[in-house]
């Protein structure tokens, strides 16, 4: 948290990273246009599942700048913006998707950019995934585009990372598969899914 480069704020990854039960918030790059990745910037191999990239900020790719292979699985990327002095039309994406993105339960929201969620190459599905606007690609019948998450502000709900809590009555909430990308037995707080 809190974290500060010129090019992946909380991570700089260009190697094989796995990140589990973990949250990445309020990291940021220097504020230019050129600035990539936030929360993380990844030009190798990136795996992520039960996490959260949440109000991270950069010039491109505020969550997650992406220029290698990506897999996130039970993940909320909420909340992260570009920097608010540059250009709204430049390439400040809030989550630049490289090559090869996939997202199973996966929730995508507030990412700022003219409203965007995704930006850059389109993300590959792979079932029960959820984008507020529509920008992701989800194409796969067990996802909700379009759809507000109804979530919490990032706190303390419990286990050794902050996570953004589900409101009553979103349609996230029993609304993912445990076995989508294999069995996953428990959410980021450490709790049994049901």
């Amino acid at each position: 948290h809190g974290n500060d480069a010129q090019d992946g704020g909380g991570i700089y990854n260009l190697g094989a990273l796995t990140g589990e039960y973990s949250t990445l918030s309020g990291n940021r790059t220097h504020s230019n246009r050129e600035a990539d990745g936030g929360a993380i910037y990844s030009s190798g191999t990136l795996s992520l599942t039960n996490s959260t990239l949440s109000g991270n900020t950069a010039g491109n790719g505020a969550g997650l700048y992406n220029a290698g292979e990506a897999d996130l699985a039970h993940t909320t990327v909420a909340g992260n913006w570009i920097h608010h002095d540059e250009d709204p039309w430049g390439n400040s994406y809030p989550i630049g998707n490289g090559t090869g993105v996939h997202n199973s339960n996966t929730l995508r929201l507030g990412n700022t950019l003219m409203s965007d969620d995704c930006a850059g190459d389109p993300v590959t599905s792979l079932g029960y995934n959820l984008d507020r606007d529509g920008s992701c690609n989800l194409t796969e019948a067990s996802d909700l585009p379009n759809t507000d998450p109804v979530i919490g502000p990032l706190q303390d709900n419990g286990g050794p990372t902050e996570t953004h809590p589900l409101g009553a009555g979103s349609p996230a909430i029993d609304g993912g598969s445990c076995q989508a990308t294999g069995t996953v037995a428990v959410d980021q707080r450490g709790v049994a899914r049901p």
